[in-house]
């Protein structure tokens, strides 16, 4: 699916010259049925690197995510390592990860080893609870030590919360901003 490729990434420019967003998300995807992890992974790899090339024109970085199995079963990179992998196979200074602690906790991974794997190469973190993807505290996530873990390493971008807020909707669910803007 080359061509699709191609034509999306053509897209995504054109978008992202008009919006100038920080960063773009180049998802992996699923292994595709008859093709094997070796031949996807080296696609993914030369297709980030073009990507990662392309945006760096528009000082837009280009970010590559793992995703848990769990929940998105035959997805390609799921863990810090599979990430880290490939990062270093695409080579490019353009390219980065977008750490979803709530992918690598679904897992039951090391979520602090995961950080600190990954150290510099983490370009934008993303968040939810473990389980049920809520609000921080719905719960069994300690944030603290991976936010600790995050500054540590060096991370100094955007957290980002992407979770499903409950029944009683978004700005219900806002307690835990207050805390958060404290640290």
């Amino acid at each position: 699916r080359q061509d699709e490729f191609d034509v999306a990434l053509r897209d995504a420019l054109t978008y992202a010259a008009m919006a100038r967003p920080l960063c773009v998300n180049v998802l992996p995807g699923r292994l595709a049925e008859g093709v094997s992890r070796e031949q996807a992974l080296t696609t993914l790899a030369d297709n980030l690197r073009k990507s990662a090339e392309a945006f760096a024109l528009l000082g837009i970085r280009v970010l590559c995510e793992a995703i848990n199995p769990l929940d998105m079963p035959g997805f390609l990179i799921n863990t810090p390592e599979h990430l880290r992998a490939l990062l270093e196979r695409v080579d490019h200074p353009n390219c980065q990860a977008q750490l979803d602690l709530y992918h690598m906790a679904r897992q039951q991974l090391d979520v602090e080893a995961g950080i600190r794997l990954l150290g510099e190469r983490i370009g934008h973190v993303q968040f939810a609870d473990c389980p049920g993807r809520g609000a921080p505290g719905s719960g069994e996530l300690y944030f603290e030590p991976l936010l600790k873990a995050l500054q540590e390493g060096g991370y100094h971008g955007w957290l980002a919360a992407e979770y499903r807020p409950d029944m009683q909707g978004t700005a219900a669910s806002l307690g835990w901003l207050a805390t958060w803007r404290q640290r």
